[in-house]
């Protein structure tokens, strides 16, 4: 929720219909009415090279220091061996509902083992101070959480 209005990101399933197309892809809806009626559009958030890698479903968060700002936090998972995962944050906010990749928070080698990642979402603790948690770990096994503070 960013004042009244209140805003949801989605995730369309896999990209079986290949580049470019709405599959894979994320969305973003907001609803003026408490949740009554919902407006949905493809959202610009997107990996910075969609050919080499795909999204995770994003987390976002209102930033309680900056009133309307959205802080948005997307898993970039590289599709190559020879590609570093990502977890971006871009800002944003509520009334245009447009994002803007800011930096790139954590990087991940690829680990044939470890190979699942994403799901990252803030817990804010003061000032600028946040907790970002995520999982990391085997896609068929164990799969830890993981915290790490971050200054935003």
């Amino acid at each position: 929720q960013a004042g009244e209005r209140w805003v949801a990101f989605l995730r369309s399933g896999k990209d079986a219909a290949g580049p470019g197309s709405a599959m894979g892809r994320q969305f973003v809806s907001h609803s003026d009415d408490q949740g009554e009626t919902w407006t949905t559009q493809l959202s610009t958030l997107d990996a910075e090279d969609p050919k080499a890698a795909s999204l995770a479903a994003p987390c976002a968060v209102a930033n309680p220091n900056k009133p309307g700002e959205i802080l948005v936090l997307t898993t970039e998972r590289s599709r190559s061996k020879n590609q570093l995962s990502r977890i971006w944050l871009w800002r944003g906010n509520a009334t245009d509902l447009e994002w803007k990749r800011e930096r790139v928070l954590l990087e991940f080698p690829h680990d044939a083992k470890n190979n699942d990642l994403g799901y990252p979402w803030l817990l804010h603790q003061e000032g600028q101070r946040w907790q970002l948690y995520y999982y990391h770990g085997e896609k068929k096994g164990p799969n830890p959480i993981w915290v790490t503070e971050v200054t935003l």
